[in-house]
């Protein structure tokens, strides 16, 4: 795929591919099928617009040492069924100013596959970055337990009905610093879960540890370290009072 312009993919690309090379600088590019894909490459300094809309997806690699190098809009996904499998490198995406997406908008499952402890982990949003969710989303970094990071704001009434935001670090943690506004089911699971913005929704909210014998305390001043899960008094001021439940 080169230069500039508009470029559009309608049909699937079967595994058979190795490299998929987005040679290019500007434009859009949409892949509106399906995508199985053992390299993405995309060269630096890009500002179009990136599209995977298809049902069933999978980057084994990316060329660049963070995924989706560029800061036009990115969207993954077009509905809460389209589901992402993100190898090779973690799937931490890069602010503007670093090179990543001006916005992000995502639809389905999305769950990184390295297994090395730690290295699947997911970091979304930051300065400059716009968050928005086309369906439900569900970000699951277990095969690593790696750390899972929100640093934008989510505000689900900007692009629909509200919807259910699922993250799954499994042993590992869960930080989010961007509010969460008009949000639908949802559930956290980590070890560690904390956040330091405004949490609302209108359906239920469930928080879990991964690990059953982990103490959790409750209402507490401060956190007590990192063997516990701690929901402190000044973070359980930070819930919406709309929820239909809380556990």
């Amino acid at each position: 795929v080169i230069n500039t312009g508009t470029v559009t993919v309608n049909g699937s690309i079967g595994t058979n591919i190795g490299t998929l090379w987005l040679n290019k600088f500007t434009g859009d590019v949409s892949f509106n099928g399906s995508v199985q894909i053992s390299l993405l490459r995309m060269d630096a300094n890009a500002v179009y617009n990136l599209a995977f809309m298809g049902s069933t997806n999978s980057i084994a690699d990316f060329s660049t040492t963070t995924p989706f190098n560029t800061t036009g809009n990115l969207t993954l996904g077009s509905s809460a069924s389209s589901t992402f499998t993100i190898g090779g490198k973690a799937f931490n995406l890069l602010t503007p100013s670093d090179g990543g997406p001006t916005s992000v908008t995502l639809a389905g499952t999305f769950t990184t596959t390295l297994a090395t402890a730690g290295a699947g982990s997911i970091t979304l949003g930051g300065s400059g970055v716009t968050l928005l969710m086309a369906a439900d989303v569900s970000l699951n970094s277990t095969a690593s337990n790696g750390n899972i990071t929100i640093n934008s704001a989510l505000n689900d009434l900007v692009s629909g009905a509200n919807k259910a935001l699922t993250l799954n670090a499994g042993t590992g943690s869960i930080s989010m610093t961007g509010a969460l506004s008009n949000m639908g089911n949802l559930t956290f699971t980590g070890n560690k879960i904390a956040w330091s913005a405004a949490i609302g929704g209108v359906e239920a909210l469930t928080l879990q540890t991964t690990t059953n014998s982990r103490v959790i305390n409750l209402l507490g001043a401060s956190d007590a370290g990192a063997s516990t899960l701690d929901i402190t008094k000044a973070q359980f001021d930070l819930l919406g009072t709309n929820f239909t439940l809380i556990t």
